[in-house]
């Protein structure tokens, strides 16, 4: 299902003009065409990915909103070199889910890769598989594109901004370090002369020593003036990486279920917050049971037929947080009150019924919480993952009931408490295939 292989690169790899990995695609769903070397001058991020891969989802929808949709705000990195995010679709079956995946992450830019030649041509194994090419120096010819990154698996924004920051433009790359720079209309500065004299006769003609230490303090000092040429103004770099990008989503939903005798609702309003390291949710929902009860006729001879209709509210939060980059941990609370099912109404309504007349308690009071906390490790890079979560719950259950004649009505179990440890062990095969174990 989802595949994990290809470990990270940060460095500088040529592209060969010849080959596919200078593409030519079509557009999602348009007969216009893109070829990668219409980007030259540019910094291209290539995001691969298909409506099957889960953790597509949030990389995709995460590169749209901190990299592409952040890099326009600031009109390009600190070097104003220009960024566009490319997403790469390599699916070509169940076109209405791929486009189900694009309203959902909001993606603005997807090729078609559906032959995966681009996919292939950079090695890729697994997905969510990122590639970042350095076009600064790219020639209307094709030649000049370089690798900068690329990676299965999705490290965070932060660490594609940092890769992002560091590339400049081309002319300021090819400037000289260890070159003075000249005025053509001033006269050029003499070079020093050496002289064959000696120690002696220097001091006698009042010939003063170079202080070597002065020498290389000053080029020391020209060494850190061209790293802070390359990196930009790096006051504008911490200014701008200060100011994190957070992504708030709002989404309402209403499922309904109608049949002949029964109609359930749920009512759904989720609220989440993503950012570069931490993820949080709320939700909320309130189901609605609507029943004809109807006793078995054959057997039931007290029961009689009634309407039942219930109202259930519940909630749940969530948190995630990416302790280091191969650990996450994940949090969970939430609640509920009132029946969650029909058959549990049912069954309850039964009972009442059954045994009205006899002396007991037959209310009932459903509810319950629950809460969770998980560790998450990815003991390969992309590829293996361990994940141990511990939960605890309590529950007000609607209890049976039974009667032994001449004595008293025997109410059942009517509150829970459980809690678990489990264990999962993931391993990614191939993009569509994976093992998992659960203890």
């Amino acid at each position: 299902m989802i595949g994990f292989c290809l470990g990270v690169g940060w460095g500088i790899i040529s592209l060969d003009a010849n080959t596919t990995s200078l593409f030519e695609l079509s557009r999602w769903q348009s007969e216009e065409s893109v070829k990668l070397n219409d980007y030259r001058g540019g910094i291209v991020v290539l995001d691969f990915f298909a409506y099957w891969c889960v953790p597509c989802l949030t990389t995709s929808a995460d590169l749209e909103d901190n990299i592409q949709n952040y890099y326009s705000e600031w009109e390009g990195n600190p070097q104003r070199v220009p960024i566009r995010v490319m997403s790469m679709n390599i699916e070509a079956s169940f076109p209405k889910k791929t486009e189900q995946f694009i309203n959902k992450t909001g993606v603005s830019f997807v090729l078609n890769d559906t032959n995966g030649a681009v996919y292939n041509n950079f090695h890729g194994t697994g997905l969510p598989f990122l590639v970042i090419l350095d076009g600064t120096s790219a020639s209307t010819q094709g030649d000049g594109w370089k690798i900068a990154y690329q990676h299965a698996g999705y490290e965070g924004s932060a660490k594609i901004r940092t890769i992002i920051n560091t590339i400049a433009d081309s002319q300021i790359l090819s400037t000289p370090s260890n070159e003075q720079i000249i005025n053509p209309e001033t006269p050029p500065i003499p070079s020093p002369k050496v002289s064959n004299e000696s120690d002696h006769d220097k001091r006698v003609n009042n010939i003063p020593e170079i202080d070597t230490s002065i020498v290389q303090l000053e080029d020391q000092q020209e060494q850190q003036s061209l790293r802070t040429t390359l990196s930009g103004d790096l006051s504008r770099i911490d200014r701008r990486d200060r100011r994190t990008i957070r992504t708030h989503y709002l989404e309402p939903s209403v499922e309904v279920l109608w049949s002949s005798d029964i109609i359930l609702v749920d009512n759904n309003l989720d609220y989440r917050v993503t950012g570069p390291n931490a993820d949080f949710g709320l939700g909320v929902s309130y189901g609605i049971i609507d029943i004809d009860y109807e006793p078995f006729a054959t057997a039931d001879i007290v029961g009689f037929p009634t309407h039942l209709s219930e109202g259930s509210p519940s909630f749940l939060l969530s948190y995630s947080r990416n302790l280091n980059p191969t650990i996450t941990l994940s949090a969970t609370a939430g609640g509920y009150k009132g029946f969650t099912d029909h058959r549990s109404l049912w069954l309850d309504e039964y009972y009442r019924q059954q045994f009205s007349g006899i002396e007991g308690d037959l209310a009932a009071d459903p509810r319950g919480i629950n809460f969770s906390l998980g560790l998450r490790w990815e003991y390969i890079p992309s590829n293996g993952f361990i994940e141990v979560t511990g939960s605890y719950s309590e529950d007000n259950i609607s209890p049976g009931y039974e009667r032994v004649l001449f004595e008293p009505l025997f109410r059942g179990i009517d509150f829970l408490k459980s809690s678990s440890i489990g264990v999962n062990l993931e391993n990614v095969l191939t993009p569509r295939l994976r093992s998992l174990q659960q203890f």
